[in-house]
């Protein structure tokens, strides 16, 4: 059995919201990422998964 290769390339919150994986949610990028920090696109999964589960208040 082969392993699964991992992408842990970092990406910028512009380059992200570029992307045509995250079309239609640049306004929740903008919220959950940081200006400063490069991601990967586990994190961004991730903290939007979160993000979007959450209970509005």
């Amino acid at each position: 059995m082969g392993k699964e290769k991992i992408d842990l390339t970092k990406h910028t919150k512009e380059a992200i919201k570029a992307s045509s994986r995250y079309l239609g949610h640049g306004d929740v990028l903008d919220v959950i990422l940081d200006d400063d920090t490069a991601y990967s696109i586990g994190e961004v999964d991730g903290l939007m998964d979160e993000f979007l589960k959450r209970e509005v208040e």
